[in-house]
């Protein structure tokens, strides 16, 4: 089924890994993105709209990551079925997918599907944050936010990034998503029991009706190294 068809579209929190070359034949959707570089070695072209858009949208998070500034292709054959690499602009350099950091390769799949899914669709991420630094991960989060304003898409993500979710309430608080855009549930786990809190956030990106155990972990943290006391972050 073509993905633009498709209602709600699942990722894997592992993606497929790196290859340095690649001959595969079917572009058929995985959630771990194997998929992924036929697809793009089909976007190759400069005069398809539909690759010039897919490019730009890897662009952006380029931009937003300062990771790389667009993705290519390397053929090594003249036939549409022959092997071919994956290649990651960085300033004036073009390595190979397999020479740059594990996380562009897990990042890819996020980019690549979601741009390709209709604005009806649900994306479901499962910690889309995998491998990605800090900064990386907040471009993610601003991503998201692209993903939900300008292509009107449905977003469940499952994380454990702060950084992710910082940036989401900072895209907020710019302005650029609407406060009732954003819900959080968080999760607190007492013995055997989860119990499930819904949290909102304000015009001001603050977040609202946090239970005591929210982010109770960093502020000990915070306490210990101010006060010197290790016992501040065992209690």
């Amino acid at each position: 089924m073509r993905l633009d068809k498709l209602s709600a579209l699942a990722f894997a929190p592992m993606r497929s890994q790196p290859k340095r070359t690649y001959d595969q034949l079917s572009d058929a959707f995985s959630p771990g993105g194997d998929h992924v570089p036929l697809l793009l070695a089909r976007a190759a072209d400069p005069n398809n709209k539909q690759a010039v858009a897919l490019h730009e949208a890897l662009r952006a998070f380029g931009r937003y990551s300062q990771m790389f500034s667009d993705i290519g292709v390397k053929q090594l054959g003249k036939g549409s079925g022959d092997p071919f690499q994956v290649q990651v602009k960085i300033g004036t350099k073009t390595p190979n997918l397999m020479d740059v950091g594990y996380g562009v390769s897990q990042v890819l799949p996020l980019i690549v599907d979601a741009h390709r899914a209709s604005p009806q669709a649900t994306l479901l991420l499962q910690q889309p944050e995998v491998h990605l630094h800090p900064k990386a991960q907040a471009a993610l989060g601003s991503m998201i936010k692209d993903w939900v304003s300008k292509s009107k898409k449905t977003v469940v993500v499952e994380t454990h990034s702060d950084y992710l979710v910082d940036r989401l309430r900072l895209e907020v608080k710019r302005g650029n998503l609407k406060p009732s855009d954003v819900q959080i549930y968080f999760l607190e786990k007492s013995g055997t029991q989860t119990k499930r809190h819904a949290l909102e956030i304000d015009a001001q990106g603050n977040v609202l009706n946090t239970p005591q155990g929210y982010r109770d972990f960093f502020l000990r943290e915070q306490m210990a190294l101010l006060m010197d006391d290790e016992n501040v972050s065992d209690s």
